[in-house]
């Protein structure tokens, strides 16, 4: 308000992530600092996604009243668009924004993602001004960062994971007594097998003395912490500066696990991928362990999805549940026929990134000039040439095409088998009045001489 008091029943604010344990870390750290205004924080987290639960929460009419109070929605990890996650927040993003429109009500989206290449695209999506985009490369990098890529070849079922595992030990010993060193593995069970794995291998190689130091100050804090502490896989690892970090563990655990990495406590720590979700740890070294995780929907092993290795271009995935996306919209009644279906599409990053997309490749490939800030297209002569692609050379075309080759003025030098040989012969054809026996042929002339004018 003017006075500078906060009217706290006149808005909530929206925060949307991925993952739970990300969620906890953002409500701690939001509860620290809104607590003081009188700000309310709570927690929607479960078995489905954020995305999800919000998706369902603005498809309810009965929660209109509630919704209509948002006047702030921060999208984290919004390059997950390209994700099979993605059609659930595209929907939720496509039916604020259409709101936002029709009831001119003052909502910001806040967008966040550390891998996104295609930034420009997202923020047309989500109308983002050109004064509202932000984009830091890696310049703004306090440490420059070094990637290397070890591949294993051995396609023997065992021997992979024990020559993974030697590597491992290799490059944490490359790194100890100088630099922490953080692992991530995919899957909860193997945290502790990586972690006993090269705990075991430097008590066998009598190099386990380089990670903790006989009566340091850390050395007292991990055998004291390995007492108090419930789980049996911590209190087997904190005596060796080892520890685990997964989604099955305890709140507490941990807590107490990030705390002790943070404080350098901790030399290796091995984690699933939560931990790279928005937990921001001091590690010098990071070691991603294997390519392939589990997937429970397909009973199998996986490659890790592009996104989790580098960046790529994010593209829209709502093709593939348009279906039960345009049904919803039906149901709540914001769509009621094609017109209006055509319209909500014109909503979606699909809409955005197939016009966008198809606009730059032209673009790239001159056969249009597309100014990105306007958005206007300009057509260039490629491009009126390229109108003429589909035109192809017949079977029974052949005889007469190479009648007409014989008999036109300016000689053609390419095969009649080439369609920009039929186009020349019939544009000749054309102005030298010759007379044509095939249909076909005389169809294609007609189009060709139209255009040509153009």
């Amino acid at each position: 308000m003017s006075d500078g008091t906060i009217n706290i029943d006149e808005f909530k604010m929206i925060y949307i992530a991925p993952m739970r344990s990300l969620v906890q870390d953002v409500v701690g750290n939001f509860i620290k600092r809104l607590n003081p205004f009188g700000l309310k924080v709570e927690e929607l987290t479960g078995d489905h996604q954020l995305s999800q639960k919000w998706d369902i929460i603005t498809r309810k009419d009965r929660e209109r009243s509630y919704t209509q109070l948002v006047r702030l929605i921060i999208l984290d990890e919004v390059h997950l668009l390209h994700d099979d996650r993605g059609p659930v927040l595209e929907a939720v993003i496509a039916r604020t924004i259409r709101t936002i429109e029709t009831t001119q009500d003052a909502v910001r989206f806040v967008g966040l993602s550390a891998t996104l290449p295609n930034y420009e695209d997202i923020a047309t999506f989500l109308n983002v001004k050109r004064e509202g985009l932000f984009h830091f490369d890696n310049s703004y990098r306090p440490v420059p960062l070094e990637q290397q890529y070890i591949g294993i070849t051995e396609k023997k079922a065992i021997k992979p994971f024990q020559i993974m595992n030697d590597l491992v030990y290799d490059k944490v010993m490359e790194h100890v007594g100088k630099n922490q060193v953080l692992i991530f593995v995919h899957s909860r069970k193997e945290t502790g097998k990586t972690a006993r794995a090269i705990r075991d291998a430097c008590l066998e190689k009598d190099t386990i003395g380089a990670f903790l130091k006989d009566g340091s100050a850390s050395q007292e804090i991990l055998r004291t912490e390995a007492e108090q502490t419930k789980n049996l896989e911590l209190k087997d690892l904190f005596p060796y500066s080892f520890a685990i970090h997964h989604a099955g563990m305890n709140r507490a655990d941990r807590t107490l696990v990030e705390d002790l990495f943070a404080e350098r406590h901790i030399q290796i720590l091995v984690s699933t991928g939560t931990l790279a979700w928005g937990v921001y740890l001091p590690a010098h070294t990071v070691i991603i362990k294997g390519t392939q995780v589990y997937n429970p929907e397909k009973g199998r092993w996986t490659e890790l999805g592009a996104l989790d290795v580098m960046q790529l271009p994010i593209e829209s995935q709502m093709i593939s549940k348009l279906v039960d996306n345009l049904n919803a919209e039906i149901v709540l009644g914001t769509v009621q026929n094609i017109r209006k279906a055509a319209e909500w599409l014109s909503y979606t990053y699909l809409y955005v990134h197939l016009i966008h997309s198809a606009a730059i490749q032209l673009d790239k490939s001159h056969l249009i000039r597309y100014d990105r800030k306007t958005g206007n297209f300009q057509v260039t002569e490629h491009g009126r040439i390229a109108k003429f692609r589909h035109i192809t050379v017949r079977e029974e075309e052949k005889i007469e095409l190479q009648k007409l080759l014989e008999r036109v003025p300016i000689p053609i030098k390419e095969s009649i088998d080439e369609p920009s040989a039929k186009i020349n012969v019939l544009l000749q054809a054309y102005i030298s009045q010759l007379k044509l026996d095939g249909f076909a042929l005389m169809a294609d002339m007609i189009y060709i001489t139209q255009s040509a004018g153009r």
